[in-house]
C-alpha cells in the first residue's frame, strides 16, 4: 500500500537532529503523527511504499500571490516569478524562486522565495539521514484561506494568516500586521486535513531548477541481458552474411573455372583442368602455323571481365593462328554481353560480335578478340 510521510524541515538545518514533527498519511487521512524520529523507521520498512514530502518552514520561505491578469497560465507564472525576484530583499543570485498556478484558485499564481543556503542546508540534512524527498512544499500553504485572522501550530511553528498574508507568530510582525485584531485558533484536526490536501496536490514544489531531483540511471538487469542477447544475435547474423557472401564468391569463381576448363577442352579437343589449360593452349598455339600470338592473354582478359559479369557465360572458345581468339558468349540480355565487350575495348583489345537468339531465349554472341595493332 502506498503511503506518504510528511515531515517538517528544521529552520536551522545545520546539525539539526532527526527528531521533527511528522505525519503518516494513508487513504487520504493522517494515521499517525509525532515529533520524534520514528518516521525514519517507516521509510526503512521494505514492506511499505512511501513517498517522503518535506514542509519548508514559514520563517524561511516568503509566499506571494497574484492573479494572472487574463494572460496564458505559462506566461502569468513566468511574470509572477520575475516580479517576486524584483520585490525580494537581497541579491537575486542568492535566492531560489518558484512560481506555479494554484488549482481551483480562480487564476491565482503562488510564488515562493527562499535562500539558496536554506535549500542547500535542507538537502544536506536529508542526505545525512539517507532520505530522498519527492517534494519540498512551503508549509504556509496549509493555512486556511479567509478574511479573518487565524493562528495554527504548523510544522513546528506557530503561524498567523489572513487571506494571502502568512507569517510566523513573532511579536514584531504581529504588532505591525495584526495588532488588536481577533485571532481564531485553528484546531489540529483542520490542520491535519489541510496537510493531507497539501501532500496530495503539492501545489508548489521547491525542488525545481537548480534544485530539481536528478534521476540516476539504474541498470535493469533484465533489460541488460536482453540487450546482450540482441547484440550477440546481430554479431552472429553479420557473420552468417559474410560467410554467405564468401560462399557465393567462391561458387562463382568455381563456375567460371569450370567454364574456362570446358571451353579450353573444346578448343584443344581433349579434356584439361583449369590448372593445365593455359599451358596446353599456349603449346597448341605455338605449334600452329601463321603469325602465332599469345593465346593466354586474350583468354585471361575475357574471363576476367566475365568474372565481373556473372550472367555472361562462354559456350565455346577457339583460337585462330593469326592471334585471334573466338568465343561464343551467352547471357539473358544483350546489354550484359555488350558490357563485357566494351570493357575489353577499353583495355585496348579489338573485339567484334555477331548476336543471335538461342532456342532457350538467351542472347548468343559470336565474338572475336585480338590485340589492337
Amino acid at each position: 500500500m502506498a503511503e506518504t510521510i510528511l515531515i517538517a524541515l528544521p529552520a536551522a538545518p545545520e546539525q539539526a537532529p532527526a527528531e521533527t514533527p511528522w505525519w503518516r498519511i494513508a487513504d487520504g487521512a493522517v494515521i499517525a503523527h509525532g515529533e520524534d524520529a520514528r518516521w525514519l523507521d517507516v521509510l526503512a520498512d521494505p514492506a511499505i511504499t512511501v513517498d517522503l514530502i518535506a514542509l519548508a518552514p514559514v520563517s524561511r520561505v516568503r509566499l506571494g500571490f497574484a492573479h494572472n491578469a487574463d494572460m496564458p497560465v505559462r506566461q502569468a507564472v513566468a511574470v509572477a516569478r520575475v516580479r517576486a525576484g524584483e520585490t525580494s530583499l537581497g541579491d537575486p543570485e542568492t535566492l531560489h524562486i518558484v512560481a506555479a498556478a494554484m488549482s481551483g484558485a480562480d487564476g491565482m499564481i503562488a510564488t515562493a522565495t527562499v535562500a539558496n543556503d536554506a535549500m542547500l542546508g535542507w538537502r544536506e540534512w536529508l542526505d545525512g539521514l539517507g532520505c530522498k524527498t519527492a517534494a519540498i512544499v512551503p508549509a504556509g500553504l496549509a493555512m486556511p484561506y479567509g478574511e479573518d485572522w487565524h493562528r495554527a501550530s504548523l510544522a513546528g511553528e506557530t503561524v498567523l494568516a489572513r487571506g494571502r498574508t502568512i507569517f510566523p507568530d513573532e511579536p514584531a510582525l504581529v504588532q505591525a500586521l495584526a495588532a488588536g485584531a481577533a485571532i481564531a485558533d485553528v484546531d489540529p484536526a483542520t490542520t491535519d486535513t489541510e496537510l493531507v490536501a497539501l501532500a496530495q496536490t503539492r501545489p508548489l514544489n521547491l525542488l525545481t531548477g537548480r534544485f530539481a531531483i536528478r534521476r540516476r540511471w539504474k541498470v535493469d538487469r533484465l533489460r541488460l541481458r536482453e540487450l546482450l542477447i540482441l547484440l550477440a544475435l546481430v554479431a552472429m547474423l553479420g557473420l552468417l552474411i559474410a560467410l554467405a557472401q564468401l560462399w557465393r564468391i567462391d561458387h562463382a569463381a568455381n563456375r567460371l573455372d569450370a567454364e574456362a576448363a570446358r571451353a579450353a577442352s573444346q578448343a584443344l579437343g581433349k579434356p584439361v583442368t583449369i590448372d593445365t589449360a593455359e599451358a596446353e593452349l599456349d603449346a597448341k598455339a605455338a605449334r600452329r602455323p601463321g603469325t602465332g600470338g599469345d593465346f593466354a592473354s586474350p583468354l585471361a582478359a575475357l574471363f576476367a571481365e566475365m568474372e565481373g559479369n556473372a550472367s555472361v557465360t562462354a559456350t565455346a572458345i577457339g583460337w585462330q593462328g593469326d592471334g585471334t581468339l573466338t568465343a561464343t558468349l551467352a547471357a539473358p540480355r544483350a546489354e550484359d554481353i555488350n558490357r563485357v565487350l566494351l570493357a575489353l575495348q577499353r583495355q585496348g583489345w579489338t573485339a567484334t560480335a555477331v548476336s543471335r537468339n538461342a532456342p532457350d531465349g538467351r542472347i548468343m554472341a559470336d565474338i572475336t578478340l585480338r590485340a589492337t595493332p
